[in-house]
């Protein structure tokens, strides 16, 4: 009775196991490795000045946040070009200050050069009103007419002279009153130049951080830079992901939106377990480098090498107390497909 009992109990136990086995389900997954990065590039911090780094603030390996101070070059070579700016101003001034002093003295001679031009015109005519009034007698003399023409040519050169002082007086004028203006134009543009330059010591050698990140490359203390050549560089830190290459076996399993569990160095798995994604683009990738993984990926075409992103959620991994950099490396699975156990087992 008993040897019949048992043998219910196991054919019961069997049909049980191979029910569950065909409802429950394993994951089939592939193995990967890859390395994260930014979606973003790196920011090069550069100088817009000429000059030696006076101060450094950070160092390879920092993380910076947007706008932070990352050091300084030394402005003296702005300093210098103020100051040789600034006696060129004070010179503008010095010969402004001549020129309107100068200018009233100018006038008064022309005014005067002027007057006795209307003074000689003035007597010349009297004399030759003088000279018709006393020889009426003698009007018809050759004489007389030859002196009468020596008083017109007279009267001619004197109204010569005064039309000259006239005419000296008006550019007089206008080349005093051109030379004022421009004096006052140098000196405007030469103020203009002093306060672009205080505004570029003040703010522009002060170096900041464009973006919040890890800094992968910074310049030593006196070290020369150009205009345009990079104090340092930053590595993105925000929206990571992870790009590997897939090995060949794996190519047609791998899809777009497979869940993927990656375990990361520098966060040991015991203390912060795996971190959860999903593949979001699997790219052809031609002559892949093997570094991405460790490793040395095989040459192919363009079609036989293909590198899968996995996008995560970065807060939360955060948040379990370990900070994800780019150049960080990690290994995982992706679920590609399940089976059932019994499927498995058959």
């Amino acid at each position: 009775a008993w040897t019949h009992l048992g043998g219910i109990f196991l054919v019961a136990a069997v049909i049980a196991a191979l029910c569950i086995s065909s409802v429950v389900k394993i994951p089939l997954t592939a193995s990967v490795a890859g390395i994260f990065r930014s979606e973003e590039e790196p920011a090069p911090v550069s100088s817009e000045l000429e000059g030696r780094v006076a101060t450094v603030d950070v160092r390879v390996g920092d993380t910076v946040t947007q706008g932070q101070v990352l050091g300084q070059v030394d402005n003296s070579r702005i300093e210098t070009e103020i100051q040789t700016i600034q006696d060129q101003i004070r010179s503008e001034e010095e010969n402004l200050s001549a020129i309107q002093a100068a200018m009233p003295n100018a006038l008064n001679n022309l005014h005067l050069c002027i007057q006795r031009a209307e003074d000689a015109l003035e007597k010349i005519k009297k004399m030759k009103r003088d000279y018709e009034k006393e020889n009426k007698s003698i009007s018809k003399s050759d004489f007389y007419k030859s002196q009468i023409s020596r008083f017109d040519e007279q009267i001619e050169a004197a109204k010569d002279e005064r039309t000259y002082s006239y005419n000296t007086l008006q550019e007089a004028e206008a080349q005093q009153k051109s030379s004022i203006e421009q004096a006052k134009t140098n000196i405007e543009a030469l103020r203009s130049q002093v306060n672009r330059l205080k505004e570029q010591r003040d703010k522009k050698s002060s170096l900041l951080a464009t973006i919040p990140g890890k800094v992968t490359y910074v310049v030593q203390p006196s070290q020369l830079l150009g205009p345009g050549q990079p104090f340092a560089v930053i590595q993105p830190t925000e929206n990571l992901i992870i790009e590997a290459v897939i090995a060949r076996e794996n190519i047609t399993q791998v899809k777009d939106n497979s869940d993927a569990f990656i375990r990361v160095s520098g966060c040991t798995y015991t203390d912060y377990g795996v971190l959860e994604g999903r593949v979001y683009a699997v790219l052809d990738r031609a002559g892949a480098q093997g570094a991405m993984t460790g490793g040395s990926a095989e040459q192919g075409s363009a079609s036989s090498i293909k590198v899968a992103r996995f996008e995560f959620d970065q807060d939360s991994f955060r948040r379990s107390g370990c900070e994800l950099t780019a150049g960080m490396t990690g290994r995982g699975d992706v679920v590609y497909s399940t089976k059932s156990v019994l499927r498995v087992l058959l």
